[in-house]
């Protein structure tokens, strides 16, 4: 038979409502995340990948606790 009242749909931000394992919410040290500053470090970083067998390039950019900006990008190789 049938649930007649199905659970309620997840959160649209299971970030913010999962269980973190005792780390603090991002920008909880009182630091501002400036999103579009991230996401224009991790496109700089996506120019820098080199990605001939797959083609397709990733770059990435996340903010260290201490307000630091640290990027990378993939590097395929054949062997």
């Amino acid at each position: 038979m049938a649930d007649p009242d199905p659970p309620a749909l997840a959160s649209p931000d299971p970030v913010r409502t999962a269980p973190r394992s005792g780390l603090p919410e991002p920008g909880s040290n009182g630091t501002v995340i400036d999103w579009d500053v991230l996401r224009a470090e991790a496109r700089d970083a996506c120019l820098k990948a080199y990605a001939p067998y797959s083609s397709f390039p990733v770059g990435a950019a996340a903010f260290t606790s201490d307000g630091r900006i640290v990027t990378g990008s993939n590097v395929e190789n054949a062997s």
